[in-house]
């Protein structure tokens, strides 16, 4: 596979469901030792369970994860599952496990088209860089705050700077 040509084991593969070949992708990146983002967008929850073995990352807004529960008739029990609520915050569960909650950032939404990849993002940068998860989650719902504020979608997205900076009060 081209597209795992300079990967290398502990990189991280991301994928959702706006590609083709999404199963393939993630076998041969597992094979390889790479860690497995997956954002189940646009959302299909047989596809989504079909691929939950193989990922270790999975990114889901709370109606999603809600589904794909009720569909597999238990919890996700991933590695590392993020469950996105919009103004309301974040969560976080490993192995199924409620571990941290993030309350989110109240703002005057202009366009909310992106918000979602901009969490996803953020979260993947920041964790492949060593960030804490609480930390990477603020940073991350900060950046998706401010990115709703704007209109478009990835021009929409704020650099780390731009959110570092941003005063929440």
């Amino acid at each position: 596979s081209d597209l795992l040509t300079d990967a290398k084991a502990g990189d991280w593969a991301l994928a959702q469901n706006e590609t083709n070949l999404t199963a393939e992708f993630l076998q041969e990146a597992s094979k390889r030792g790479l860690k497995i983002c997956y954002s189940a967008a646009p959302f299909i929850a047989e596809r989504a369970a079909e691929l939950l073995p193989l990922v270790d990352l999975l990114i889901v807004n709370e109606v999603e994860a809600k589904a794909l529960q009720e569909l597999l008739g238990h919890r996700l029990e991933v590695e590392h599952l993020f469950v996105t609520k919009g103004a309301e915050g974040s969560e976080y569960l490993c192995y199924g496990r409620h571990i941290l909650l993030h309350s989110g950032y109240a703002v005057d939404a202009v366009d909310t088209a992106g918000a979602g990849d901009t969490y996803l993002g953020y979260i993947l940068a920041l964790l492949d860089i060593g960030i804490e998860i609480i930390d990477a989650m603020d940073l991350a719902s900060k950046a998706s705050a401010l990115q709703v504020t704007r209109r478009g979608t990835a021009e929409a997205i704020p650099s780390l700077i731009e959110v570092r900076k941003w005063d929440t009060n």
